[in-house]
């Protein structure tokens, strides 16, 4: 009996020494395991490390996102490539990877790449062998790690303006108005000739006939057959009358019409009246014209607008000039040099009718993928079109909404209505949802109304009653020594001095900047060299505007005459003043300042 206990017992010795062995060896395998696996681990984070350093030197040489199929500029391809080569972790077949240009370009995601992705630039690191120690006794000689990083671009603020600005209407307050007014006395813009003054003086209003002979305040666009009773005193020789609109010298800016019994008049006498039809020339064009009359003795004008050297010969004064409207009313510059104007930019949608276009573009901001960039280097002429190299254009059906989207068609003027639709009532998309007018989007920043506090400011249109947010730029800045005046210049260079709340503000958008003054009722496409931040508000470019200031006044640069935006007070500033902290008030990158750069994924 004995004997058999003894036995037992020698036999379970051999299964636990059986066991121990099993158990240590085990033991080591994960212990070598686990140090490979360590290893493995800190090799990807260096590797992980190096795409994420790559990815963010890349973008900081970014002038947009791209999109997939671009090829990356080679300036952001060599700041990857330093970056990488700055911080490469070691590889177990060969060292450390000298990485160059070739291999991040040639498609090859082994070796490395740089790429246009649907999210933006993405920097993939080359492939890194990890050998494997102790792990080689359960069969596992190494791996590779992979790593791979992308990064957006963006820009401060949340919305670009469906508008231009040419230079000379593109820095300090501007004004943008009905230059006609629908008043006796109108705003009146700058014209050509500004200088020239004659004896002749017309009286205001002119008599606006329709063909049927019918007494109107505006002409239709395209209309004909209509004329206009011209009443003057001291009619002098006067041979022609002038349709300008604007300070363009070019024919087609300018419309003549003989005067009935030229040369009329001997520079005396109390008013007359000639009438004259409307050439089709000017009801073609939807604009404000503003007629003049022109002194002279030449039957046969060798130019347009006819000129003959006689010193004696010149327009009626500028001043004195008065308005004919085509087609609907439009909010010009009209406080700024004779170099620039502010009009509309056609951005496309696919979400709303085509008549929509610009109010939900004010609204809602431009319809994404299309984001417009900055045309670099700019046509010479400032214009451009489908065959201009480096020209982007969105259209629909084709090609769509196009990010980076550099070449625009355009009209002078913005819409009165359209403003008032896109920035105060609103409208809706064609799936029948609506959306409030921008201003009407969000309340006043505590504290930032003209008078202090957080007021919104009541309008009321069509028999409806709106509450706009009624903020002013002073309230954004953050020292109370800089002024509006400090940054509302090219010059600026005093660095951020707004607070990033302003952002936030639906007073606050860019308007792209055009190199040349466009053709009213042109066919032209036009290249954009500039983006200029904005903010509505009547605050006055001076010294004394700074924070706590509260210059502005009870509208606040809103101005409305009936159902209407009459006038629009818009400050333009330097790009320079805004946060480089931008939280979550971004947008994609327009081009312009140094991009936000944040890792998406």
């Amino acid at each position: 009996m004995l004997t058999r206990v003894h036995r037992r017992r020698r036999d379970e010795q051999g299964a636990v020494a059986i066991v121990y062995a099993l158990l240590a060896v085990m033991l080591m395998s994960l212990a070598a395991l686990g140090t490979d696996i360590g290893n493995e681990v800190n090799r990807h984070t260096q590797t992980q490390t190096q795409a994420d350093f790559g990815a963010f030197a890349g973008g900081a040489q970014m002038t947009n996102n791209g999109k997939v199929g671009q090829t990356p500029s080679a300036a952001i391809v060599n700041a990857v490539v330093a970056s990488m080569n700055a911080n490469a972790p070691e590889d177990d077949n060969g060292g450390i990877q000298t990485i160059t240009a070739a291999q991040l370009t040639d498609g090859d995601l082994n070796n490395g790449e740089v790429r246009y992705t649907a999210d933006g630039l993405q920097v993939v690191a080359p492939r890194h062998w990890v050998s494997f120690g102790m792990a080689r006794i359960m069969g596992f000689n190494g791996t590779n790690v992979y790593a791979d990083a992308t990064v957006h671009a963006y820009s401060p603020g949340l919305r670009v303006m469906p508008a231009f600005a040419v230079q000379g209407c593109d820095y300090g307050l501007q004004t943008l108005a009905d230059p006609s007014g629908g008043q006796a006395t109108s705003v009146v813009p700058p014209l050509a000739f500004p200088t020239e003054t004659n004896g002749t003086q017309l009286q205001s209003p002119l008599g606006l006939k329709n063909s049927s002979g019918t007494t109107v305040t505006t002409f239709p666009l395209n209309s004909t057959g209509n004329t206009i009773d011209v009443s003057a005193t001291k009619w002098n020789q006067s041979s022609y009358i002038g349709f300008f609109r604007s300070d363009d010298l070019t024919a087609p800016a300018i419309v003549t019409v003989p005067v009935p019994n030229a040369p009329y008049g001997t520079g005396q006498g109390s008013s007359s009246v000639r009438t004259i039809t409307v050439p089709n020339s000017v009801t073609s064009v939807e604009t404000v014209w503003w007629v003049r009359v022109y002194d002279g003795t030449s039957a046969t004008p060798t130019s347009n607008p006819p000129r003959t050297g006689a010193g004696s010969e010149q327009w009626s004064t500028q001043s004195e000039a008065l308005p004919v409207v085509v087609g609907a009313a439009a909010l010009q510059c009209i406080s700024g040099p004779t170099s620039g104007n502010f009009g509309t930019v056609k951005f496309v949608r696919t979400d709303v009718q085509a008549s929509d276009f610009l109010p939900a573009d004010i609204a809602n901001g431009l319809q994404k993928p299309l984001v417009p960039n900055i045309f670099s280097p700019a046509p010479a002429s400032g214009q451009c079109d489908a065959n201009t190299p480096g020209a982007i254009i969105s259209d629909v059906p084709t090609p769509g909404l196009v990010a980076g989207t550099n070449c625009v068609d355009t009209d002078t003027g913005l819409p009165a209505q359209v403003a008032t639709q896109g920035l105060i009532q609103g409208g809706s998309f064609s799936d029948g949802t609506t959306y409030p007018g921008l201003l009407t989007s969000a309340s006043t920043t505590p504290g930032c109304d003209p008078n202090g506090g957080s007021n919104q400011y009541p309008v009321n249109i069509n028999n409806t009653s709106y509450k706009l947010n009624n903020d002013v730029l002073t309230c954004f800045f953050t020292n109370g020594t800089t002024s509006i005046a400090d940054i509302a210049k090219s010059s600026y260079s005093g660095g951020p001095v707004l607070d990033p709340s302003i952002l936030a503000s639906p007073r606050f958008f860019f308007v792209p900047v055009l190199k040349v003054q466009p053709t009213s009722g042109g066919s032209s496409k036009y290249a954009i060299v500039d983006f200029r931040p904005a903010f509505i508000t009547d605050e006055q470019a001076t010294a004394a505007a700074i924070k706590g200031s509260h210059t502005g006044t009870a509208t606040n640069g809103i101005t409305i005459q009936g159902n209407d935006i009459k006038q629009l007070k818009v400050v333009f500033f330097n790009f320079d003043a805004l946060p480089h902290d931008a939280g979550k008030n971004v947008m994609d990158y327009i081009g312009v300042g140094d991009p936000i750069i944040r890792l998406v994924k």
